[in-house]
């Protein structure tokens, strides 16, 4: 498992992964995940949202 803290300035992947079980393929799925304001994403879709002190990493695709 991965671990649950990281140091100050230290650069830290995240990795998703999706799979569709059903036999039909999804048309698109939106994954959006939040994180505190104080992290700089460095690649993908990042909303600030300034009333939580949070921000959004959204991601849309389709699944086969």
């Amino acid at each position: 498992m991965g671990r649950q803290r990281a140091e100050i300035g230290e650069t830290v992947p995240i990795t998703l992964s999706l799979v569709n079980r059903k036999l039909l393929p999804l048309a698109w799925v939106k994954v959006e995940d939040r994180l505190p304001d104080a992290v700089e994403v460095w690649e993908g879709d990042a909303v600030l949202n300034s009333d939580t002190r949070t921000q959004s990493l959204r991601h849309l695709t389709s699944i086969g």
